[in-house]
């Protein structure tokens, strides 16, 4: 695979994301009419967020211009939705009829370490399983 297809196929996913993310917290309070209870607003900022950091993991894990950013992958992706939450909020201080939330980048923050847990449990998960059938495989000749 060329690194033109590895950019469309692992970074653009998590690039066009976040300008969705930007371009959805950059529509008018007027625009924006669906009346929802705070716990689903937080619920739907965390979702979006999870999803963020998934797909910056996956960028991160398959690039190959930056080695530490594939060993680190966990750890940058959770800083960058951290990041990117506070200033999403920060930028709705120039939305007409919108204002920032700590709430709302507290939820984003959630989202993003809430993946993060999933996706170290899931690798811890992998590495015992990997290991236990390399030792049933070395009892077995």
């Amino acid at each position: 695979m060329t690194n033109k297809h590895g950019f469309w196929r692992y970074q653009f996913p998590a690039i066009g994301w976040a300008a969705l993310i930007f371009g959805l917290s950059s529509l008018p309070s007027s625009v924006i009419t669906i009346p929802t209870p705070i716990h689903v607003d937080k619920a739907f900022h965390a979702a979006i967020f999870f999803v963020f950091c998934l797909l910056l993991n996956r960028a991160f894990l398959n690039q190959h211009h930056m080695p530490s950013l594939s060993r680190h992958h966990l750890f940058i992706s959770l800083l960058v939705v951290i990041v990117y939450g506070i200033t999403d909020e920060l930028h709705q201080t120039v939305v007409p009829g919108r204002a920032p939330d700590f709430y709302d980048a507290l939820a984003d923050s959630l989202g993003g370490a809430v993946c993060t847990l999933y996706l170290l449990l899931s690798k811890f998960q992998a590495i015992r399983r990997a290991d236990s059938t390399q030792k049933s495989e070395s009892r077995n000749p």
